[in-house]
């Protein structure tokens, strides 16, 4: 499809006719364009035009993975909705400008609505970029990686499964090493072929972490992920470890050490090499976000559970607070997706405890002490409850499908909601995430040693999903291997 893109002198995007609504968008998105200051046009009372604009950033067409080809191969693209129409070259500029107005639109517009301000910073023309930083159409000199794409568009819907990653070949850098494209072969197999083709390019092991779905109707094997999208808007997809900032590095700068070893199930069976850090010795309840997350209640009953828990666990001084402010949202929240560093993160935990006093007080009577920091000062308490509410929503997409878990060795992780007593959490080479494990049957019955086949057991293992364990995402688990505490061996995870 691409050439024929690339040959054509211009490409019509049809968004389809107007809706009640969309002529506020699209005289909004015309006003945001040419603005010489934001602020005049990014006003309280003009919600219905920002609730307009949304509904058109989340129209089915931005949603499609062949339309990234479409308006990605041809300088000449026009978008048009109804009577209206503006450049893609246009297009892409005013919504570039409503993602550097962020903090504007939410000191005005949208304070506690932060999936309002996703859709809006990373929806309708956003969401089609080549990447995820780029506001310019596919260049053949700068391709981008396979796995940059299908991380980009993981959000994206395809009829046939094998689009989600048929589509992006094309445009990437692997186009001509990554193989044949083959309708005939089932979906699961073009999954499996996918993962061990990033792997092998990458001698790096983050892919396996990539679990979009609650559920595995292609039978894939644990550590391969399942690239198509059935959890459509306005459910809530789990936010992986790969959006944190600074990026993680819990095995170091270590490469992977991997095989599929020939004697195994069809080759499906990844043999990892690393080491195992410590064992799950109780959890925390799962937290599920609700469909709207500005319902803030079940947020904070979850808060107030899991600290309850880590504070049983772990304690509740200064250092231990600090320690569970890291913890229970993952590590530190990437700028996209909140209002770019203007709250200071060690208020996080006061303006929860804030809105638990204000909301259900009985619950704070009977919890452990929660040292909190004072809130900022000169600002009225309107404007700290706004803000407040905001990170607590905010907070919210971030614990959906995880649950709080300590360990043997009373390390705290922020665990997928499946892991549970008995899991192993283990670092695994080439992977910047710790892993949670577990042991199922059957055991694998052969061992192949300097190149020969023995009989034999070894454990095998399932991948449950990353974990953050405080303390140990940037390298300090690979120091102490180096000094003797832990083991490296092998695991084979089907």
């Amino acid at each position: 499809m691409r050439p024929i893109y690339q040959r054509a002198e211009q490409v019509s995007v049809w968004l389809g006719e107007h809706s009640e609504n969309s002529p506020l968008a699209w005289k909004l998105l015309k006003e945001l364009h040419v603005a010489s200051n934001l602020t005049t046009v990014i006003q309280s009372h003009r919600l219905r035009a920002f609730d307009a604009l949304k509904d058109l950033f989340r129209r089915e067409y931005w949603w499609r993975i062949w339309v990234v080809q479409e308006v990605n191969s041809n300088e000449n693209a026009v978008v048009y909705c109804g009577e209206d129409h503006m450049s893609w070259k246009d297009l892409l500029q005013a919504s570039g400008r409503i993602e550097k107005a962020t903090r504007i639109i939410l000191d005005t517009v949208y304070h506690d609505q932060p999936h309002s301000i996703y859709a809006l910073t990373s929806g309708g023309p956003r969401n089609l970029r080549i990447q995820r930083h780029s506001n310019t159409r596919a260049d053949e000199k700068k391709l981008p990686p396979l796995v940059d794409l299908l991380y980009t568009h993981e959000s994206k819907l395809s009829s046939e499964d094998v689009d989600k990653v048929y589509a992006l070949v094309g445009l990437s850098l692997d186009q001509e090493t990554f193989g044949a494209i083959d309708y005939s072969l089932p979906a699961r197999l073009v999954f499996i072929h996918t993962a061990k083709y990033i792997i092998a390019q990458t001698e790096c092991l983050n892919v396996i972490c990539r679990h979009n779905n609650d559920d595995n109707p292609l039978s894939l094997p644990s550590w391969v992920p399942d690239w198509q999208r059935r959890l459509p808007f306005p459910h809530h997809r789990v936010m992986h470890m790969q959006i944190r900032e600074p990026s993680y590095e819990a095995a170091g700068t270590t490469k992977a050490k991997f095989s599929w070893p020939p004697w195994t199930n069809n080759l499906e069976v990844l043999q990892a090499s690393g080491f195992t850090v410590c064992t799950v010795k109780d959890v925390a309840h799962p937290f599920y976000c609700p469909i709207d997350e500005r319902d803030i209640r079940p947020t904070l009953v979850a808060f107030h559970d899991w600290w309850e828990f880590f504070a049983n666990a772990k304690g509740s001084t200064i250092d231990d607070c600090e320690a569970f402010q890291r913890t229970f949202c993952g590590g530190t929240w990437a700028p996209r997706y909140e209002d770019f560093g203007r709250e200071d993160p060690s208020q996080r935990v006061s303006q929860f405890v804030r809105l638990l006093w204000k909301m259900f007080p009985r619950l704070v009577d009977g919890m452990p002490p929660i040292p909190t920091m004072p809130l900022e000062e000169g600002i009225d308490d309107v404007e700290l409850e706004k803000r407040a509410k905001g990170t607590v929503a905010a907070a919210a997409l971030r614990m959906h499908g995880k649950r709080l878990v300590v360990t043997e060795s009373k390390l705290v992780g922020f665990a997928p909601m499946a892991a549970r007593a008995g899991d192993k959490i283990v670092v695994l080479f080439g992977c910047n995430y710790p892993v949670v494990l577990r042991q199922v049957e059957p055991k694998v019955k052969c061992l192949q040693v300097d190149g020969k086949f023995y009989r034999g057991e070894c454990m095998s293992w399932a991948l449950i999903g990353e974990i953050y364990v405080d303390g140990i995402m940037y390298g300090a688990a690979m120091r102490n291997l180096h000094a003797g505490k832990y083991t490296e061996e092998s695991y084979y995870i089907h």
